[in-house]
């Protein structure tokens, strides 16, 4: 019997990506947590089972950095296979923040970082399975104290000249245009999804550090898995690790452990189609030809 994909985890360093490493290493999976911060990194891998440390390792990967991008995907092994959860991600507050290519932060993290991660895999390696975290945010249809998306052209995403209030909720409806669109054009090779985790208070993602948000944060985390509206970063990462380790349909979005829908402009096939060419036009306008 061939030896299971080893699993890429962006973000790996905390919260949901690093309870899905712990989850993937106890059902005897390799993990190599693509971090950041390898510090930062380092320090979390206390929380991964003792009994697993010759199946996890940390490797550098920044999305907001394409040569970063390229570096990471580079130094894989090609004769391995692989799993890919596109975990990371990033929302700010203020000023317009851009990458090292000159791209808007959030986009340039949330979408095309993990984007061009993935098209470097295809091109380099044996990928097998991807799941994309999105959020319950991509869907205007539901309730949430965010803007609702605001799809554009990819260079007016990456290049804002106006308010980025919408970026975040944007961001996760291209990850779920992108899971789809990659279903479509290589499901016949590789299992891709896109994943809502759900509200998860605990991480204290996107949530403010000020004492006020801190106090928030720490009710909401007590509370609201017991009403129902939040889930704790731990149960929504063994639903994400079961992605990976249970064989499932493809060019899907799951609701925590469940199948559902989506919204409704994530099916457009036209857009989807839109937001890929007009990604890899960009990417080619940033980086030079690889060999």
């Amino acid at each position: 019997m061939p030896p299971q994909p080893a699993v890429i985890v962006t973000g790996a360093s905390s919260g949901l990506g690093l309870w899905t490493s712990r989850y993937l290493l106890e059902a005897g999976r390799t993990v190599i947590l693509a971090c950041r911060n390898e510090a930062k990194a380092r320090q979390a891998t206390r929380q991964l089972p003792a009994n697993a440390a010759d199946r996890w390792e940390i490797r550098s990967l920044d999305l907001a950095d394409l040569a970063a991008v390229e570096r990471f995907a580079d130094a894989l092994p090609t004769e391995s296979s692989y799993d890919l959860v596109c975990n990371a991600g990033l929302i700010y507050q203020g000023p317009t923040r851009y990458t090292v290519d000159g791209i808007e932060e959030i986009f340039g993290v949330n979408h095309l970082g993990h984007f061009y991660l993935t098209r470097l895999l295809l091109a380099r390696v044996a990928l097998r399975k991807v799941v994309v975290v999105s959020s319950l945010l991509h869907d205007p249809a539901k309730w949430s104290p965010f803007p609702k998306p605001a799809l554009a052209s990819v260079e007016q995403m990456a290049r804002p000249s106006g308010s980025i209030e919408a970026a975040y909720p944007t961001s996760k409806l291209c990850n779920v245009l992108f899971a789809y669109e990659l279903h479509r054009r290589y499901g016949d090779r590789l299992l891709a999804n896109a994943y809502n985790p759900g509200f998860m208070p605990d991480t204290g993602f996107g949530m403010g550090s000020s004492p006020g948000q801190r106090l928030s944060r720490r009710l909401l985390s007590s509370i609201g898995p017991l009403l129902g509206f939040a889930i704790r970063a731990k149960d929504s990462a063994r639903h994400l690790a079961r992605l990976i380790t249970h064989e499932q349909r493809s060019g899907l979005y799951f609701d925590c452990g469940r199948e559902a829908r989506s919204s409704v402009e994530s099916y457009d096939q036209a857009k989807a189609q839109a937001l890929w060419n007009e990604s890899e036009t960009l990417l080619a306008s940033l980086r030079p030809p690889r060999a």
